[in-house]
């Protein structure tokens, strides 16, 4: 559906207040840099604000934010690392496809419960609330994280132990002057970003600056959503800098940013640096391989021994 301009000058307000600085969490600490008791203490208060949902261990009833305490029926197992989330969170649905060429499954295939870490549970939140108070996101198309059924949980897989999620998609609504008040979008990495069809085609508009690939798209493009999706994509990846792995998968060992950065902007061409993956990653076959999803982490790809207590 067309957006017109006086629709632009609702949401640019929104999209420049979030370019600022969005989540509104500057002082807290990242999600990737948690300890599992202290991400455990933000779901509680996430919980108990209304905007997330938990199972007990046995997975049969949701229990009542005020019930928990320090996780003890919210995690499994005991060690406490795993926690069983309901969604929608903040107001955000999520679904999962495989194939790019695949349609929006209707609203009853949205992603019911998963098993995730509970440092990304704070991840998910966390993009979840910036991305509906800002952007009016109201679903999340990804290509996989965590699992709904416990036996499946596997360590060695980032998204199978609940440590990775793979956006792609997103749909929201934002404010106009129509009698209902809005107008509703969809952008995707693979259409708004990469502008492909396939893997092979997502280098073709590719933008290099002095030997590097940097982000290829502006908040001055062609359309208007064009425009948002320009936004909507960088700020997910500032937010990403700050709560994700980054330069480094262990916590505490990433590069401190001091101001919002453009995906790509450290990525030398041919070269990759990071955890963050994305259509203008700098290395070719890692962009091409995320030619359409962003890939966000939380700690290492590999086996977590001892996650941090």
């Amino acid at each position: 559906m067309p957006i017109d301009r006086h629709q632009l000058a609702l949401i640019i307000p929104a999209m420049l207040l979030c370019s600022l600085g969005c989540p509104g969490h500057a002082n807290a600490t990242g999600a990737r840099d948690m300890g599992i008791r202290e991400a455990c203490e933000a779901l509680v208060e996430y919980g108990k604000a209304g905007e997330m949902t938990f199972y007990q261990k046995a997975g049969k009833d949701i229990i009542d934010p005020d019930r928990i305490k320090e996780c003890a029926d919210i995690t499994v197992p005991n060690v406490m690392q795993i926690t069983k989330i309901a969604l929608p969170i903040a107001g955000v649905d999520f679904y999962y496809y495989k194939n790019e060429s695949d349609s929006p499954p209707p609203d009853s295939a949205n992603d019911k419960a998963k098993y995730v870490d509970v440092r990304l549970a704070v991840l998910l939140y966390r993009l979840s609330k910036m991305l509906n108070d800002q952007y009016g996101v109201t679903r999340i198309g990804h290509n996989g994280f965590g699992t709904p059924d416990f036996s499946k949980l596997r360590d060695y897989d980032a998204h199978l132990s609940g440590r990775a999620l793979d956006l792609a998609r997103l749909e929201g609504r934002i404010p106009n002057d129509k009698p209902d008040g809005s107008t509703s979008y969809r952008i995707s990495l693979a259409r708004h970003w990469s502008k492909a069809d396939n893997k092979e085609q997502a280098l073709v508009g590719e933008k290099v600056v002095e030997g590097r690939r940097v982000y290829r798209l502006s908040d001055s493009g062609s359309s208007v959503i064009d425009r948002i999706a320009a936004s909507i994509f960088k700020d997910i990846y500032i937010l990403a800098t700050k709560e994700c792995s980054d330069s480094s998968d262990q916590p505490k060992q990433n590069r401190i940013i001091q101001a919002p950065r453009l995906p790509g902007d450290l990525n030398e061409r041919g070269k990759g640096r990071g955890y963050i993956l994305h259509p203008d990653y700098g290395d070719d076959d890692h962009a091409k391989d995320h030619w359409n999803h962003f890939h966000l982490q939380i700690a290492t790809l590999k086996p977590e021994k001892l996650p941090p207590s």
